[in-house]
């Protein structure tokens, strides 16, 4: 009977074995060694070299990896928990040799932030959080825990640092529908016209934060939320925002990194900003509206630039990574400036003059100038009239701008002719209607003292003429 009981065992034993493999789970059911790497990505400083170790992975707090069945899976799902902000998760899937040896950090977090041209993928979450991420194997079984790192030998917290939350992207997301109605954008027809609307609104209503700017903690300031919410932001909120607006109107964009080279005194900080390929060109062009934000005479200087139009390619220097011939090869920049072929207009994107501008005299007049392109001669913007100053008369009674004698004449004899008759009454009139705008006119017809020349005056002049006064 016992060995009977043996042979049923063993065989019990033996088949248990050789059962073929149904799945994986997660981790050990103990704390054990591991095989772990881990790495960080910073939109910053970029990619951290990833490090080596054995580590004890004691169970996660949070909850248990999900299970892929390929890598793809794996990071298609990564990609919505970071478009949903979520801090913490892990995803297993089976160990390949192709897992192991080349789905390392660095490949995990280009894939994670892949250019998709889905407006909230790509660039826009690249360039929108800090992540670290660690990975394990041992026997069939691959694990990246994303907001984990390594310390001491110990998987350890590390959340998603996200630098806006999963609200503020709701209020993006609003904010984006609000602009683009705002704009007109549907209402338009050429794409051109879509890029041009959304470039002038962001230089004219988007605030570079330098109150933030060296607070190293306010991450928010990185964001197109603060861009587009708060209408303000660094660079690379600017970037960000752009990109966004740019896939939504169907119009592909990248953001690229690098160093911006001020040319006044050729100091250099880190930097981000666009290029666009617009679907009618095989060319992609630069776009910085960080730096075209302020006075309207600055937006056409960076806007669909090329590449050796003599600035960009002195002021703008992408890091590596956007300079490799692949990266060159797929976004080519064009030599020259977009034109505009439908309408062969001149985009007014290079140097500008004044033209007709005079300063303001005690009698005339002044205009602050017509803003005129270089390159076309055509007026990019009309000035405006500048009113004349009026005399500042002095104890002495002298002007003391233009050194003018302030007159000596018959209060109310406009036409200083020595009395006051009916032509007097007639200049009254022309002043009253905005004719005569004679500053000296002005105080001679001030007839009741009071600084003003108004109706009240005309009706003391009438009374003057009709011997009343």
């Amino acid at each position: 009977m016992k060995s009977l009981l043996k042979r049923l065992l063993a065989l019990i034993l033996c088949a248990l074995i050789c059962l073929p493999a149904t799945g994986f789970t997660y981790g050990p059911t103990l704390p054990g060694e591991f095989t772990v790497s881990s790495a960080s990505w910073d939109p910053i400083t970029g990619y951290s070299g990833e490090t080596y170790s054995t580590a004890v992975l004691p169970p996660m707090a949070s909850d248990a990896p999900i299970e892929a069945s390929s890598y793809d899976e794996a990071i298609n799902y990564a990609r919505e928990q970071l478009k949903a902000r979520v801090p913490q998760f892990a995803i297993q899937l089976p160990l390949t040799d192709e897992v192991e040896n080349e789905k390392k950090p660095n490949v995990v977090f280009d894939d994670c932030f892949v250019h998709t041209k889905e407006p909230k993928e790509g660039d826009y979450l690249k360039y929108q959080m800090y992540i670290s991420m660690a990975r394990s194997w041992s026997g069939t079984v691959m694990t990246y825990y994303f907001g984990y790192g390594v310390q001491d030998g110990m998987l350890v917290d590390s959340p998603v640092e996200y630098y806006s939350d999963a609200a503020q992207e709701a209020a993006v997301d609003s904010a984006v529908e609000e602009l683009k109605a705002t704009l007109g954008l549907d209402k338009m027809t050429k794409e051109y016209d879509k890029i041009v609307a959304i470039y002038n609104w962001m230089c004219e209503n988007i605030e570079y934060d330098y109150d933030n700017l060296n607070d190293d903690s306010y991450k928010l300031k990185y964001t197109a939320y603060a861009a587009l919410v708060g209408k303000k932001s660094v660079c690379q909120g600017y970037a960000n925002l752009f990109y966004r607006m740019m896939l939504e109107i169907g119009v592909d964009a990248r953001i690229v990194s690098g160093y911006g080279v001020d040319l006044t005194d050729l100091s250099s900080e880190r930097h981000a900003w666009n290029i666009v390929g617009p679907g009618n060109r095989d060319y992609y062009y630069y776009i910085d509206a960080t730096w075209g934000a302020g006075p309207v005479e600055l937006w056409p200087k960076f806007f669909m630039r090329g590449i050796e139009d003599g600035f960009f390619d002195n002021t703008h220097y992408p890091d590596e990574e956007y300079a490799t011939d692949e990266w060159n090869a797929k976004y080519p920049i064009d030599p020259e400036a977009y034109v505009d072929d439908e309408e062969e207009e001149c985009l007014h994107n290079g140097e500008t003059h004044y033209e007709n501008k005079s300063d303001a005299t005690c009698t005339e007049p002044g205009y602050t100038g017509d803003l005129v392109c270089d390159i076309c001669g055509e007026i990019i913007t009309k000035g405006t009239e500048i009113a004349a100053l009026g005399h500042d008369w002095n104890d002495e009674g002298k002007c003391s701008r233009c050194g003018a004698e302030k007159p000596k004449g018959i209060r109310g004899d406009l036409d200083n002719s020595g009395k006051i008759d009916v032509l007097d009454g007639v200049v009254m009139q022309r002043i009253l209607a905005g004719i005569e705008t004679d500053p000296d006119l002005f105080e001679a017809a001030n007839l009741n003292g009071d600084k003003t020349t108004d109706v009240l005056d005309g009706v003391i002049m009438q009374r003057i003429l009709a011997g009343l006064e």
